[in-house]
């Protein structure tokens, strides 16, 4: 099954690698003057390390628990680039702790890219994509959040608004500029859930 959080971004990645080539890897002393990315590095880094996935469900049809198993990598790794002024934090999948070991932004598929905290405990990240279905297109937002459980597991919460259908272009592309954009003050549509318990600490 190709989830929501499976979906490769590359191109997201690649745009912020070229803004940040130069900078140091690594959460500890990231952040510089910026509180928020200050926040952002000490949440990330206490979580960098590798894990191996415990639970992990999507429901395509309800943003509710419920779901289907998913199938897919049965491990991910997280690790941070400061860029700029900011600290991102990247989680990617991978079959195996030797493939987390190696993995960098590029070179991989990822659940998600994090870049805001929100508490003491989590982090969270979104996007908006257009997606091409037959002949009709809509947009999709996603917001997931990545949080550190009570009994010391990871979870990630990934919640998706589906905007309106509206054609194709004569083009047979998607428009971001055509369609209405999915409000987050609507119920969202979909729901990702994924669980995982660290077995390696940061590389």
């Amino acid at each position: 099954m190709r989830t929501l959080l499976s979906i490769a971004r590359h191109a997201v990645v690649f745009m912020l690698l070229a803004c940040g080539d130069d900078a140091d890897h690594g959460a500890a002393g990231a952040g510089g003057d910026d509180p928020e990315a200050r926040e952002v590095a000490a949440i990330a880094a206490r979580l960098e390390g590798i894990y191996e996935i415990t639970f992990h469900e999507t429901n395509l049809d309800a943003c509710e628990l419920g779901g289907t198993p998913t199938e897919g990598h049965p491990f991910f790794v997280i690790f941070t680039r400061p860029l700029v002024s900011l600290v991102t934090v990247f989680v990617m999948s991978c079959t195996s702790v030797e493939e987390c070991r190696q993995l960098e932004p590029a070179s991989g598929t990822f659940y998600f890219v994090f870049d805001q905290a929100h508490g003491e405990a989590s982090l969270v990240g979104g996007f908006l994509v257009e997606v091409k279905e037959g002949e009709q297109c809509h947009h999709r937002d996603t917001y997931a959040m990545l949080l550190e459980t009570a009994s010391g597991e990871l979870r990630i919460e990934a919640r998706t608004w589906r905007g309106e259908d509206y054609p194709v272009g004569s083009d047979g592309r998607c428009t971001i500029s055509n369609g209405r954009f999915p409000s987050r003050d609507d119920p969202c549509t979909q729901l990702e859930v994924l669980e995982a318990s660290m077995i390696e600490g940061p590389r």
